[in-house]
């Protein structure tokens, strides 16, 4: 294992409950990368097996809306004419049911509540060969995200507080990210990430000092309340890569 770089970022998140029970959801997100020595956050970085110095690419994501129900979560990735829709939590979902519902594994533990959920996506790679071959990896791509959430009972029992603290530990399996240029190269490998996770306040002091800094001068707007709900489909690193970064080979 190869340490290469460091990540935070945060999340903006607003919810919705409907007098149907069920739930919208509308958000923000934005996440960066460090350098591992000082914590600062990076616009470049010095590939080890090429030798080439890349631009990086953080992701700041505007179009995180939802509406959840009582059938559990699927996420429509990649080619959605092509490509199974992700269910959320497959390992623990009810899959022998008509209609899947939306059950998490909560457990009590003392004075706090666990629950762990995840995803695991397979779909068809829109970082196109064709159009970025050095960003281009594979023609499908298999991201995915690990999370176990601690909250307390007192807090999350108490329906005056309208959104409980936590502390979360996540971990992530993808391919290359595009920007690191791995698509001439055959080395047989991924990536594997770990860090915390948390609200402590749910104000912006939550946010790590470097990131609020970056966020403030070059995309404010993602740390206001958010407008509108509705139903997006989520975005991913590969996905905002594509619409943001022109081809490195242009069509005749």
């Amino acid at each position: 294992m190869i340490p290469l770089f460091g990540y935070m970022g945060f999340g903006n998140m607003q919810s919705r409950l409907n007098s149907d029970g069920s739930v919208n959801i509308r958000g923000t997100e934005a996440g960066y990368f460090t350098d591992l020595k000082t914590g600062q956050i990076i616009d470049s970085w010095d590939n080890p097996w090429t030798n080439e110095t890349v631009k990086v690419f953080p992701f700041i994501n505007r179009k995180m809306r939802g509406h959840l129900t009582t059938k559990m979560p699927k996420f429509i990735m990649g080619n959605a004419a092509l490509d199974e829709p992700t269910l959320m939590n497959q390992a623990d979902a009810r899959k022998d049911l008509a209609t899947v519902p939306f059950l998490l594994p909560w457990q009590k533990l003392g004075d706090q509540y666990l629950l762990t959920w995840e995803y695991s996506h397979e779909y068809t790679n829109p970082v196109t060969k064709d159009k970025w071959p050095k960003a281009h990896t594979t023609n499908r791509i298999n991201p995915s995200e690990h999370f176990s959430f601690y909250t307390p009972v007192r807090e999350m029992n108490d329906r005056s507080i309208l959104s409980s603290p936590f502390h979360a530990g996540f971990m992530r399996t993808s391919p290359w990210w595009p920007w690191m240029k791995m698509g001439q190269n055959k080395i047989n490998g991924c990536l594997f990430g770990r860090m915390h996770s948390y609200q402590i306040t749910g104000t912006i002091d939550d946010i790590p000092a470097p990131v609020l800094k970056k966020v403030e001068k070059d995309h404010p707007d993602i740390l206001e309340i958010q407008t509108g709900w509705g139903q997006t489909n989520p975005k991913g690193t590969w996905e905002a890569y594509a619409e943001e970064i022109a081809p490195e080979i242009l069509p005749n």
